[in-house]
């Protein structure tokens, strides 16, 4: 928990989510810079996982990788399994790795979040495929979805209970990641 709040008090406030991009956040420069960190530390990453995902799991595929680490915090793929299974995998730049299964639940929820030994499949991918390239910690569900109150539109006297983003919550794993 303790990386966590770090990552809360040096990376993020409520302007980062609450005011228009281009008026936002200070400390939006901050995490541009711990993207260009990661990229320098992780040279070569997207490719490394291809390979790697494609030598040991030639029989799935990878599609929609995204690699804006300065726009998403990281970087992103979906993996297909068969044809109705498709789960989201995330390498936060702040070395957390998170999973989603995509269907028929509001995507990248709580109840689409897959934990560690959930999926037989999803753990050999980070421990094979991720692991050997960057030391990311999977987060639990129950950090991932711990709201981070301070942050909610509620607690700022800025907002009236009739707007629309009064109740949002912002939890921990969209520090993270920008799902």
């Amino acid at each position: 928990m303790e990386k966590i709040k770090d990552i809360i008090n040096n990376y993020f406030d409520r302007d980062f989510f609450w005011k228009h991009y281009q008026n936002g956040s200070p400390k939006l420069i901050d995490i541009y810079k711990r993207s260009d960190k990661f990229e320098q530390e992780n040279p070569d990453l997207v490719n490394k996982i291809l390979d790697k995902f494609q030598n040991y799991f030639p029989q799935y595929q990878i599609k929609r990788f995204r690699p804006f680490i300065k726009e998403d915090r990281g970087i992103n793929f979906e993996v297909c399994i068969g044809a109705s299974e498709v789960y989201v995998i995330w390498v936060s730049i702040f070395n957390f790795f998170l999973v989603w299964k995509l269907g028929n639940e509001i995507p990248f929820s709580s109840k689409t979040y897959i934990e560690k030994g959930e999926s037989n499949i999803i753990d050999c991918i980070y421990t094979m495929v991720v692991m050997p390239f960057i030391d990311a910690e999977w987060l639990p569900r129950e950090m991932a979805y711990k709201e981070i109150e301070e942050f909610n539109g509620a607690n700022y006297s800025g907002y009236l209970e009739e707007d629309e983003i009064f109740n949002e919550p912002i939890f921990i794993v969209d520090t993270l990641a920008r799902t």
